[in-house]
């Protein structure tokens, strides 16, 4: 067992995003593209950090955004390089199974962290 341990990595440290800079990113999403829309903003983890809902954003947006924002970090590429990715190889089983799981959408929006 003291072998074991010995080989042991030790402590991770992960850097991730802070709470004011998701809430800028959020809004600054929001404001240039011009549309009433909802930014969501996730760490690492995939919880969300910040939601921002626009005036007059559709009711579905605030879902939707999430659903972008857990693919593109659960699956560390964009959403839509997901739905390209998929679209372009419809017969592979890995492919058809990660587009499944709870949470994912194959709609373009969904950026990971630094894109």
């Amino acid at each position: 067992m003291q072998k074991a341990l010995a080989g042991a990595q030790g402590v991770v440290t992960v850097k991730d995003v802070s709470l004011g800079l998701a809430q800028a990113i959020a809004h600054d999403q929001c404001r240039k593209d011009g549309n009433r829309v909802t930014a969501t903003v996730m760490n690492r983890a995939g919880q969300v950090m910040v939601v921002l809902r626009d005036d007059g954003a559709s009711p579905h947006t605030v879902d939707t955004r999430r659903r972008k924002a857990y693919t593109a970090v659960a699956l560390r590429r964009a959403s839509a390089e997901f739905g390209q990715l998929v679209a372009s190889n419809p017969a592979n089983p890995s492919l058809a199974g990660l587009k499944d799981i709870a949470g994912v959408i194959i709609l373009g929006g969904g950026l990971p962290r630094g894109q």
